[in-house]
């Protein structure tokens, strides 16, 4: 379902999260961390120092440790996290019968409304801490990991998604610091 309808100040978006969405929305989340981007300089870092020492190891013996410290970091941050969280991401979705279900989404400069067969609710502006806009989509978080997740192939337009845009900016302020364009 794709369509968008702006009545007067207020945009209508109705939304379906699908697999991909939610998969997605998982990366971006856990990928988006402060402390994970860190770590994953640490561990750039550490993967080239076991390289380097591996590289100045004089016998072939000693070179093993550092090799296999490498492939280790190497391995789980290219391969094993990405598969856990993709996987994880996967089986939560598919065992979430509310995340399948159709959302209709009001934004106006008073709020939120949500409205489908599994939530109806209004929040206003102020109970948003952040919004991030990602290539795929706009998370606007209400506390920690609690997101509301809309996906930009609902948008009927490149003008509704930049009307959408402008509508957050006005609400949150500072708080919109996460959308592009």
């Amino acid at each position: 379902m794709r369509w968008a309808i702006t009545e007067g100040p207020v945009i209508t978006v109705q939304a379906q999260v699908e697999a991909r969405d939610y998969v997605h929305f998982r990366f971006s989340h856990f990928y988006g961390r402060g402390l994970l981007k860190v770590l994953l300089v640490a561990s750039f870092f550490a993967i080239a120092a076991c390289v380097l020492a591996a590289l100045q190891a004089g016998e072939p013996r000693a070179r093993t440790p550092s090799i296999v410290a490498a492939a280790v970091l190497f391995g789980y941050w290219l391969v094993i996290a990405p598969a856990a969280l993709y996987f994880d991401a996967a089986r939560a979705y598919g065992g979430n019968e509310a995340l399948h279900q159709p959302l209709r989404f009001n934004f106006s400069a008073d709020g939120v409304s949500v409205s489908g067969s599994a939530a109806n609710a209004h929040q206003s502006w102020s109970v948003y801490w952040r919004v991030r806009e990602t290539r795929r989509a706009f998370h606007l978080y209400t506390a920690g990991s609690v997101t509301q997740l809309v996906p930009k192939r609902c948008f009927a337009s490149a003008e509704d998604v930049q009307r959408f845009r402008e509508v957050v900016r006005t609400a949150l302020g500072d708080k919109a610091r996460g959308l592009r364009g």
